[in-house]
């Protein structure tokens, strides 16, 4: 997060920078959001205004500077005024970096500088980056605190789970939560972002900016191996409308910040659970969500919302031997049309309406009949049969979880 603890001189430096320079000064964080600013010189101009405004660089601004490659900028660096986007003024921009990451970027408005000035903007940008280290590490010890205790409280161990729920608990976390949810955030394997950025840095930053407001103080969050895990809490049940809203809003922030990851994650949501010790499993649930979002190209999953899905993915975990399967469906794909296994899969779904089935469908219901009355021809599966249409449909069903799952 960006907003500098009270101590920090931060914004005291920039004011004297900007008044030894009589020129316009402005503090970011990696994500180009705004720390601090110094009082307007006659150099402003629309995207500095825009930027102040708005707390942040965002659009073709945002888009400029870091398609210029400002997270890997190591020394100063001017960045030439661009009028078509609001910068009619050139830019100094001196990276702020510890030994580990970028924490930031100074900017001054205007290029020419002397050696005296460009002393005393190195020296100032020194101090900063000073400060915002200190911030950095302290909030860094605070997160990975609290992300180990959120995986403890998630462990498959009823001790560890015990354990990490009280130090929760001593901490002020969760004090009064009654009813807790998991989201589980899973982005794909080999997404790359579009900035070059982690992943889930994107992931925690868009976290962050959704989660304001009700959930700001009743959340953990935590990167957990190859998912962002959050843990939500509340005195009530949690109804499923909120989470979902939260998961959505997450899913925006992502997309605006790198529409790339967007495209790869997906946010699975658990169930309500009574207590911390049980948060585990919501995040199971949240967990198998996530395979049904990846099965029905979903970018958001509440495990209550598919109950079959859930189910069937819960239940495969590993490809079944073909030898193993019934010869009868093991040679669905090879005999039939995929559009015919869909038309299939929607009878079974709506219980045999070929009505509802039609609809869904967007063919006429008498197209409905003849299809099914060739399949069951062609196949020698009987439709009316219960165990028949039990097998079947889960055996469809289960294709989206499969290798041989169907076109998207």
């Amino acid at each position: 997060m960006s907003t500098v603890p009270p101590g920090e001189p931060i914004q005291e430096l920039i004011e004297q920078i900007a008044q030894t320079l009589q020129r316009s000064v402005a503090v970011d964080d990696p994500d180009l959001v705004l720390i601090g600013s110094s009082t307007h010189f006659e150099d402003v101009d629309e995207a500095r205004l825009s930027s102040l405004v708005g707390r942040k660089i965002t659009g073709r601004i945002r888009d400029h500077v870091l398609g210029r490659g400002a997270k890997s900028w190591k020394e100063l660096t001017v960045v030439p005024a661009y009028p078509e986007i609001g910068m009619t003024q050139d830019r100094l921009c001196f990276p702020l970096r510890s030994r580990y990451e970028l924490l930031g970027f100074m900017w001054v408005l205007g290029q020419s500088i002397t050696d005296d000035e460009r002393r005393i903007a190195l020296d100032g940008a020194e101090h900063i980056r000073q400060a915002l280290a200190r911030q950095t590490q302290s909030m860094t010890e605070s997160r990975a605190e609290s992300e180990a205790l959120l995986s403890d409280v998630l462990s498959p161990r009823m001790d560890t789970r015990s354990r990490a729920a009280q130090s929760m608990r001593e901490r002020g976390m969760f004090a009064e939560a009654k009813s807790f949810v998991v989201l589980s955030v899973i982005i794909g394997e080999k997404s790359r972002s579009e900035f070059g950025e982690p992943p889930v840095d994107i992931v925690r930053e868009a976290f962050l900016k959704a989660s304001q407001g009700r959930w700001r103080s009743s959340c953990a969050s935590a990167d957990l191996d190859s998912e962002f895990t959050v843990l939500l809490g509340s005195r009530t049940s949690i109804p499923p409308a909120d989470s979902h809203s939260l998961a959505e809003s997450i899913h925006r922030e992502i997309e605006r910040l790198d529409r790339r990851i967007a495209d790869a994650m997906v946010i699975g949501i658990g169930a309500n659970q009574p207590n911390l010790e049980t948060a585990r499993e919501s995040h199971a649930q949240a967990s198998i969500a996530v395979k049904v979002g990846r099965a029905r190209a979903l970018s958001v999953v509440a495990w209550a919302d598919h109950p079959a899905d859930a189910l069937i993915a819960a239940l495969l975990k590993d490809e079944p031997e073909s030898s193993l399967i019934p010869p009868a469906l093991r040679e669905l794909n090879e005999t039939q049309r995929e559009s015919t296994l869909l038309l299939v899969e929607a009878f079974l779904n709506h219980a045999g309406n070929a009505v509802r089935t039609a609809e869904d469908m967007g063919i006429h219901r008498t197209t409905v009949y003849y299809r099914i009355d060739r399949f069951e021809a062609t196949t020698g599966l009987d439709l009316n049969d219960g165990s028949t249409r039990f097998l079947l449909q889960f055996w469809l069903g289960s294709r989206h979880f499969r290798h041989d799952s169907p076109p998207k």
